[in-house]
C-alpha cells in the first residue's frame, strides 16, 4: 500500500525545520491548539496535491520573513520508492519534482500519493455547496477512470474560453458555437465517467452503512446524480440548452449549464438526507462515503489511499469513532490523526479498538518543533 516513509519540510507556517519517519500504519500527532499539528498534515496534502487543504493563499503558508517553503517526502508504492518534492516562493514561482524530474501538473503528484483528507469541513458535505460534493466525487473518478483528467482539463479550458467570449458585449452566438460543440462532447464523456463511478460506489456504500447502528430498511440511503443540465441522455440537449441560454449567459458572463454544474444528492427514501438525518447520522453517512470511495479505489487499483484525519475525535461520538476505525483498519491504509491529547487518542484508537501498540508512532508538536515518541517495534 502507498505509504509516506519520510517527511521533511522547512519554513512551513510555524514549522521551521521538520524531518520525521512515519509509521506505515498509524501516526498520532499530538499538541496544543496552535502548536502546528494541523500544519504538519497540511504539508502532506501539499506534497500530494501541490496545494493545501486549508487555504488557496499560498503566501500564508510560507513562514514569516521567509521567501519560500519546501516539502520533501519519500513514498513507497507497489514496491518502489519515489522521492517527491514541492517548493513555493512568495513571488508565486513553484516547482514540483518526482525522482528528480520536474512535473507539469499536480495530477502527477496525486498518482504517487493518493490521499484522502477528513476534517471538520468534511461533515458539511450534505448541506454544503454542489462544488464541494463534485470535488468529493471527482476524487474517485480521477483515480479510477484514466480518461477523466484529460477530459476535465480540456473541458475546463473550453468553458474558460467561452466565458471570456461571453464578456464581450458585442459577441454573437456564432462566435461561441464551436466551443459549445466541444463542451457538449466533453461534458457527456465526463457525465458517463461520473455516473459509472457512482454506480460502483453505491453498493459498497450500502454494505458499509448496513454495519452501522442507525441502519434500517426505512433508512435506505441512495445517491442521485444530476449532470448539470436537463435530458443528459440526449446527446444534443446540452448544445441546444447552451444556444437557447446564450443571451442569459452573456449577461452574467458565465456558462450556466454543463459538467461544471453537476451535483449528487444523498437521499433517504427520495427525500434529501439533510432534512431527515440527525447530525450524528449525517456524520456516519459522510464517513461511510469516504471509506466506500477508498474501497472502490482499492478494488480497482490494488492500493489504499493515505488518510489525514484532522481533529476528528472532537467531531465524532464513540459509535462513529469505532465504526470509522474499523473501516480504516480493513483498508490497511497509512493514517495520520491529529489531536490535543496523545494518551486520549491512543486510548480511543488503539487500546479500545484493536490496533497494536507497535503499529503506531506518536509525534508531539510544541512551539513549532516536532519530537517523536517511537515504539521499540515501530
Amino acid at each position: 500500500m502507498p505509504a509516506l516513509l519520510r517527511l521533511s519540510l522547512t519554513q512551513f507556517r510555524n514549522l521551521s525545520s521538520v524531518d520525521i519517519y512515519p509509521s506505515r500504519t498509524l501516526n498520532l500527532i499530538a499538541g496544543e491548539n496552535g502548536s502546528g499539528k494541523t500544519s504538519l498534515i497540511e504539508s502532506i496534502s501539499v506534497l500530494a496535491h501541490g496545494r493545501s487543504f486549508r487555504t488557496h493563499k499560498f503566501r500564508s503558508i510560507i513562514q514569516l520573513e521567509q521567501d519560500r517553503y519546501t516539502v520533501f517526502g519519500e513514498v513507497e508504492s507497489q514496491g518502489e520508492t519515489h522521492k517527491v518534492g514541492v517548493e513555493r516562493e512568495k513571488n508565486g514561482k513553484n516547482r514540483a519534482l518526482i525522482n528528480g524530474q520536474a512535473i507539469k501538473t499536480a495530477a502527477e503528484l496525486a498518482q504517487v500519493i493518493p490521499l484522502k483528507v477528513m476534517d471538520s469541513h468534511s461533515f458539511e458535505l450534505l448541506e454544503g455547496s454542489a462544488s464541494q460534493r463534485r470535488r468529493v466525487l471527482d476524487w474517485l473518478v480521477f483515480h479510477v477512470e484514466p480518461n477523466f483528467k484529460i477530459a476535465w482539463r480540456d473541458y475546463t479550458r473550453c468553458v474558460k474560453q467561452r466565458n471570456i467570449l461571453l464578456r464581450n458585449p458585442t459577441i454573437q452566438y456564432h462566435a461561441v458555437a464551436s466551443w459549445d460543440a466541444q463542451i457538449t462532447v466533453l461534458a457527456h464523456q465526463i457525465n458517463q465517467l461520473r455516473q459509472s463511478c457512482l454506480d460502483k460506489l453505491q453498493p459498497v456504500f450500502n454494505n458499509l452503512i448496513k454495519q452501522t447502528r442507525f441502519y434500517s430498511q426505512e433508512n435506505e440511503i441512495t445517491f442521485e446524480y444530476s449532470a448539470g443540465w436537463r435530458d443528459a441522455e440526449d446527446q444534443n440537449s446540452l448544445k441546444e440548452l447552451l444556444e437557447l441560454n446564450f443571451e442569459r449567459d452573456k449577461a452574467t458572463g458565465r456558462t450556466m449549464y454543463g459538467a461544471h454544474r453537476s451535483d449528487f444528492i444523498c437521499k433517504v427514501f427520495k427525500k434529501p438526507a439533510i432534512d431527515i438525518l440527525s447530525r450524528g447520522q449525517q456524520k456516519t453517512v459522510i464517513s461511510a462515503l469516504h471509506i466506500a470511495q477508498a474501497l472502490v479505489f482499492k478494488e480497482q487499483s490494488g492500493k489504499s489511499p493515505v488518510f489525514l484525519l484532522d481533529d476528528l475525535l472532537s467531531e465524532l461520538d464513540e459509535n462513529n469513532t469505532a465504526a470509522l476505525l474499523a473501516w480504516l483498519k480493513m483498508l490497511e491504509s497509512q493514517i495520520f490523526i491529529t489531536g490535543v491529547d496523545a494518551h486520549k487518542i491512543k486510548s480511543k484508537w488503539m487500546y479500545n479498538n484493536g490496533l497494536e501498540n507497535d503499529a503506531t508512532k506518536v509525534f508531539h508538536v510544541k512551539h513549532g518543533s516536532v519530537t517523536t515518541q517511537d515504539n521499540p517495534k515501530s
